[in-house]
């Protein structure tokens, strides 16, 4: 046999077992067994997160503080009047969310919550008054707890993109989630710094790709504009739906969006005087910059934060044009839809000036759903992933490493880069293998169109 001949007969039987293999995930889940996988799933990334460190305290005063002020009845010390010493409150969402159930559970009410008087003239001692509160009511890991929630919410988005992509309700559901509970991308959230707004900001986006994906583009809108009022990398996802969007559902998907955005926000500006509107519009903001290759252009102040919050979204934009110029309505199939938009949110990253590891989490996330949904893993999926994880254990990333081998920027362009290849891989094979498929199409409706009435 010759090396050709072997090397065939290879080929072929690792196509064989792929093919069963795949046959096998492809095989269909009864409700218990599909329930059981999400518990399953759940509790390994709980464990996951406990053998990782645990709950961090890390940047939760941008929610907690919030929660615990908004579920006591003193929503004008959660956002605090601007100059006074305190937190600056991340997106609503999370923090409505949160002190619900802060007060459906009862978290720290053996100890009497600061009054008026103790909280200080608008709200001046708020900080001090409620840390003091919580440490005597034991309130904090109760309330880091319910950040859990987080992962619920997300899981429910994935589940509900992989039903209408034809992925759900088989054994790949439980699989995307345990690779989900597994990658460490994604249990930074509430590890490296407490980001469950995060989470939830990614689920309900997942949700109204779902929804535009069955045609129900004004409930999608109703879900986006609560992702926007919870994390505003939405945006990413808002820009492209909006261009790939049919005419005749622009409407409903825009009304939708705004809609429920108002609907949260607007109550809470006017209850506040207007102190909330900085964390509706754009969250805790930025907090430092960090060595990454924006930092080396000396770029500073208002340029600066135009190009990373306004360049990815013109990016963004630009895409989502060529591609609906490409493919028109077959962009709405899910693999060039999924990837488009993880493209999109990787372009975040590009003009990044601080970069986290649970930065990567959305992005993680969109490309798990994107290979599942393709019915194939890439390895090189699974060891961008651990690169990830080193390189945000190494150090945090570009903020604070512990030693610096190489230069940040280097890292960033090296793990980013790689990042968008995963994502917009797929969307240009699917673009090139478009027209071929259209045009076997229309050759194959000529042949039978062309034969007499008669033929059999």
């Amino acid at each position: 046999m010759t090396l050709r001949e072997k090397a065939n007969l290879h080929s072929t039987r690792f196509s064989d077992r792929w093919t069963k293999w795949n046959s096998w995930l492809e095989n269909p889940l009864s409700n218990f067994w599909c329930v059981l996988g999400w518990l399953g799933a759940t509790a390994i990334f709980v464990s996951s997160t406990t053998l990782s460190g645990g709950l961090t305290e890390g940047d939760s005063n941008v929610s907690v503080y919030a929660a615990w002020a908004i579920a006591h009845g003193h929503l004008s010390c959660a956002y605090l009047p601007s100059g006074a010493v305190g937190y600056a409150p991340t997106a609503p969402i999370y923090p409505l969310l949160s002190s619900a159930l802060v007060s459906i559970f009862r978290v720290g009410h053996s100890v009497a919550f600061p009054n008026s008087a103790q909280l200080g003239q608008q709200c001046s001692m708020a900080t001090s008054a409620i840390t003091h509160w919580a440490l005597h009511s034991s309130a904090w890991s109760p309330t880091l707890r319910i950040g859990y929630i987080g992962w619920l919410v997300m899981t429910a988005g994935v589940v509900a993109l992989l039903r209408v992509s034809g992925r759900g309700r088989c054994r790949w559901e439980p699989i995307a989630l345990l690779m989900l509970a597994l990658a460490p991308p994604v249990s930074m959230c509430l590890v490296e710094y407490f980001h469950p707004q995060d989470l939830i900001a990614l689920g309900l986006a997942l949700g109204a790709l779902a929804s535009a994906r069955t045609g129900r583009w004004f409930y999608g809108g109703l879900l986006m504009g609560l992702a926007i009022v919870s994390q505003q990398f939405s945006w990413l996802v808002v820009v492209p739906l909006v261009v790939v969007a049919p005419r005749n559902q622009l409407t409903r998907f825009v009304g939708g969006t705004i809609l429920s955005a108002l609907s949260v926000a607007v109550p809470l500006v006017v209850l506040t005087s207007g102190r909330a509107i900085t964390s509706v519009l754009v969250g805790t903001g930025e907090s430092s910059v960090s060595n990454s290759w924006l930092d080396q252009t000396n770029i500073h102040g208002s340029p600066l934060f135009v190009i990373s919050r306004f360049f990815p979204l013109a990016l963004a934009l630009v895409l989502a044009w060529w591609a609906t110029q490409r493919l028109g309505p077959q962009l709405l199939e899910p693999i060039p839809l999924v990837s488009l938009i993880a493209t999109s949110l990787g372009l975040r990253l590009v003009f990044e000036v601080n970069l986290w590891g649970y930065y990567f989490m959305a992005l993680t996330v969109l490309l798990i759903a994107l290979d599942v949904i393709r019915g194939r893993i890439r390895i090189s999926l699974v060891g961008w992933i651990l690169l990830v994880t080193l390189a945000a254990d190494y150090g945090g990333l570009f903020n604070n490493p512990a030693y610096q081998p190489l230069p940040i920027w280097f890292l960033q362009i090296t793990l980013v880069s790689s990042a968008l290849a995963l994502a917009v891989g797929p969307l240009i094979s699917f673009t090139k293998d478009y027209p071929k498929t259209v045009l076997e199409t229309k050759k194959q409706i000529n042949i039978h169109s062309e034969r007499p009435r008669n033929a059999i």
